[in-house]
């Protein structure tokens, strides 16, 4: 891929090539994410019906059932990192597992699951993992969803955390599938007519399948099993559901998506698993599911 908006780094993944300050980019969060006017003007969702909740809920219990086996004990100690709207540390919470979250802001959560509000520390998320480091916590698991392409230096976050993993512990990591083979086929033929993935000061770090496992390793991890999500990009194929030319059909692929993974998930569950990880290794799916355990 060549656009000047982005540089491939040693790992294989894409960074933004001008990045904003530390400063900057907190600044573009606390408006864009997490300030409510009191008239519904927050960039997530704020309320979501029963299949998009069965659907939020399936993912996090699929990739529970990855984690649980590699792990091989029943309950621990989780931890959520950019814990969000607190759905996975609801579902864990309900399994009987100690969970704690990390956010720059409580809005969210409050929203979604405010009965969680009191498992979860608000703040910078390198001063409270550094925190977390000094009292020698320890967690079984722990996750970051749709984290890593926000931050400026993952490489640092993923070896800090290897300080508070517990020794068979699993990382789980889900990022954007980015400059997939769908979406470079798209724009190659004129199918989109922008890279809409790219997306600074949002997303500052783009990965797939290769430079997702390059990256754990070199922060001191060895990959489990990647796998992938219903491929939606696959609407882009389709004139008549190509969501970046038409702004108006996106809502009715991301429910086509929803319907898909929930008509999956009636099948045997390893079955769909495995799938989802042939997926992951020829480049589909929109999103990117990493398990890493650490070096031994």
């Amino acid at each position: 891929m060549n656009d000047k908006r982005l540089k491939r780094n040693s790992l294989g993944y894409y960074e933004i090539a001008n990045k904003p300050s530390q400063d900057d980019l907190q600044s573009f969060y606390s408006e864009k994410y997490y300030k409510d006017d009191g008239k519904g003007a927050v960039s997530y969702e704020k309320f979501y019906d029963d299949e998009e909740l069965k659907y939020i809920n399936l993912k996090i219990s699929q990739r529970f059932s990855i984690a649980r086996k590699l792990l091989k004990i029943s309950n621990g100690k989780f931890l959520d990192v950019g814990c969000g709207k607190g759905f996975s540390l609801k579902h864990y919470f309900d399994l009987g597992w100690k969970v704690k979250g990390i956010d720059f802001s409580k809005t969210a959560i409050m929203q979604h699951n405010p009965d969680m509000v009191d498992k979860v520390d608000f703040g910078d998320v390198y001063s409270i993992i550094n925190s977390l480091i000094k009292k020698n916590k320890k967690y079984d698991i722990i996750t970051l969803d749709n984290v890593l392409e926000h931050l400026l230096e993952p490489v640092d976050l993923l070896e800090n955390l290897k300080k508070i993993i517990s020794n068979d512990g699993i990382l789980i990591l889900v990022v954007p599938n980015d400059a997939s083979l769908i979406q470079e086929y798209c724009f190659d033929r004129n199918l989109i007519n922008e890279r809409f993935w790219i997306c600074p000061p949002d997303h500052l770090s783009y990965f797939n399948y290769d430079s997702l496992i390059a990256l754990g390793e070199h922060t001191g991890y060895d990959c489990k099993n990647v796998i992938a999500d219903f491929p939606i990009d696959y609407f882009l194929l389709n004139p008549h559901s190509n969501y970046v030319l038409n702004k108006s059909v996106g809502k009715d692929a991301h429910r086509a998506r929803i319907r898909a993974e929930l008509l999956l998930s009636e099948k045997n569950n390893d079955d769909v698993l495995s799938y989802y990880h042939s997926l992951a290794k020829v480049g589909l799916g929109r999103d990117l599911t990493a398990f890493f355990s650490l070096k031994q």
